[in-house]
């Protein structure tokens, strides 16, 4: 499985720096910039190693102007699709409004697929990180 150190390492490589077993001054800018662009990234596209598919808890409440309302996963940076047989085939698109950590919508039940941020804790995807070192490469370029 690809770590931290081994995207760093390419990222190092892309950029024409000497890889580094051990830390650098260049391997410490880009370990410091490594989450907030794994995060850019994994709300840039809707991902499908780092999308989850969840039926939404209900809630006993009943919000102004909807039928339900559910519980929001803590961990949804993104909303890929949301739809009431949990199927990714159904591509019908609800009405439904993302408001205060909660999803409001008049369906019952309720599929939320979403873009997980457990992906800033797991040892990411060599992909994710060359798509973000080329981004980044792209704009010092860009800017210089």
């Amino acid at each position: 499985m690809t770590t931290k150190v081994d995207v760093i390492n390419e990222a190092l490589a892309m950029l024409g720096l000497p890889q580094s077993a051990t830390p650098s001054s260049w391997y410490n800018k880009i370990l410091a910039r490594y989450n907030p662009t794994v995060r850019l990234m994994l709300e840039d596209h809707p991902w499908n190693f780092a999308t989850q598919r969840t039926a939404l808890q209900q809630l006993d409440e009943t919000p102004i102007g909807r039928e339900f309302a559910y519980n929001k996963p803590s961990d949804c940076l993104r909303i890929n699709m949301i739809n009431n047989t949990g199927s990714a085939d159904d591509d019908e698109i609800p009405d439904y409004e993302d408001e205060a950590g909660k999803i409001l919508a008049d369906m019952d039940p309720c599929y939320l697929f979403y873009i997980s941020n457990d992906w800033l804790t797991k040892e990411g995807s060599r992909r994710l990180g060359r798509v973000g070192v080329a981004k980044r490469r792209s704009r010092h370029q860009a800017s210089a």
